[in-house]
């Protein structure tokens, strides 16, 4: 059995060694510039739906992606993460203001539906002694990658990323239940090292029960039963007697951090061990900073999450 371990903490490491190798970026930092996604899109300001209140803020697009990147990415992160984050960011944005062309607003700032967003003023005050530097640092970020987008086939591709993948992400088919080329299941080994990548959850049979009742679902059912799981792991549903809930569902019922779970029923209670954290498609935030930390650009990083993917610059 110790041998078997050996081994495969040798396959580990060779592939978290492996995995920049394998992105490739363009040998020139110059960009193409896509007249395919020059349609009346955000280049300078940007119009904002504020949830809480429903107000329409239009801001500079830099202020933007500054409150979208403090919102979303750790400061500490390496800068190339952060410059991949602000690509990703940007071009969600895009793609968003698109589907909302008929409304009043380009995005929301909800993360349940778009991307969160926080005011610099907050941001730097919950930095405290070190506002000033993850400021630059952010700002810096921004301004090397500004205008910059990704696209597919010359159109604006919806560029999701999740905190923390289970160890190779999903693909766009599974989670979001419509097939795109550019978000296939992508290895992201490097999560596995985070301190987060595995988390538990448990409940008592009557803590279980009186969840899974606004279901339908009864003590007499069989629970968790003909599982089916995606090829990156998550699960796609189980059924409880009668009753098909989608590992989605199943998620949000129990405030598990992602569909990619085990369970496990000991006397009398049931134990959930979770991989990753979010809905596991697209760029995994924490698998773009192990990127970066070996060396990666945010190229590299882009590229390789985001399958088939062309860099463009907006104008």
């Amino acid at each position: 059995m110790k041998n078997l371990y050996g081994w495969l903490a040798l396959v580990i490491a060779l592939s978290l060694l492996l995995i920049p190798l394998t992105a490739t970026s363009p040998k020139s930092n110059s960009l193409p510039v896509s007249a395919e996604v020059n349609q009346n899109l955000p280049t300078k300001t940007i119009k904002v739906k504020i949830s809480e209140t429903n107000e329409i803020k239009e801001m500079p697009l830099k202020d933007y992606l500054f409150g979208v990147v403090c919102a979303e990415m750790p400061a500490l992160y390496q800068t190339e993460a952060l410059k991949a984050q602000t690509v990703a960011a940007y071009t969600f944005a895009l793609y968003k203001s698109n589907v909302n062309k008929n409304q009043e607003y380009d995005i929301t700032d909800s993360h349940l539906t778009d991307q969160a967003f926080k005011p610099r003023e907050e941001a730097l005050t919950g930095w405290g002694e070190n506002a000033k530097e993850y400021e630059k640092k952010i700002d810096d970020a921004i301004n090397e990658v500004y205008l910059q987008a990704l696209t597919y086939n010359g159109e604006i591709i919806l560029s999701v990323y999740t905190a923390l993948s289970a160890g190779k992400t999903e693909s766009a088919k599974d989670v979001f239940g419509k097939e795109l080329n550019y978000l296939v299941p992508k290895e992201s080994i490097g999560d596995m090292l985070s301190p987060n990548f595995l988390s538990t959850a448990e409940f008592s049979k009557e803590q279980l029960l009186e969840i899974l009742s606004k279901k339908g679902i009864n003590e007499n059912s069989q629970w968790f039963a003909n599982e089916k799981r995606t090829d990156s792991g998550s699960v796609v549903s189980m059924t409880f007697g009668e009753t098909v809930l989608t590992g989605s569902e199943i998620r949000g019922l129990l405030g598990l951090k992602s569909a990619n779970f085990q369970v496990e029923l000991k006397n009398s209670t049931y134990t959930f061990t979770v991989r990753g954290y979010g809905h596991l498609c697209g760029m995994s935030q924490y698998g773009a900073n192990y990127m970066a930390m070996q060396g990666s650009s945010y190229k590299d990083i882009l590229l390789w999450y985001y399958s088939n993917c062309e860099l463009v610059s907006v104008n």
